[in-house]
């Protein structure tokens, strides 16, 4: 299973969780729920969109449907 887009985005700038929750006002804890797929309330949702420059969306957190072709 791929990352979510939130921790590519964390890792990529070399970040701590501990860095980002401070950043957005979270915890450690809550920013690796988000991490594992787990949908933060829509204003931290926003607080990360905003902190991201919209890299990490809300769609981020919809679900995803595998697609036949």
């Amino acid at each position: 299973m791929a990352n979510h887009p939130i921790k590519d985005w964390r890792l990529s700038r070399g970040l701590t969780q501990t860095e980002l929750g401070d950043a957005i006002g979270v915890t450690k804890a809550a920013v690796s729920r988000y991490e594992q797929g787990i949908a933060p309330s829509w204003a931290v949702q926003v607080e990360i969109f905003e902190f991201t420059e919209g890299a990490v969306t809300p769609n981020d957190w919809l679900p995803r449907r595998e697609i036949a072709l």
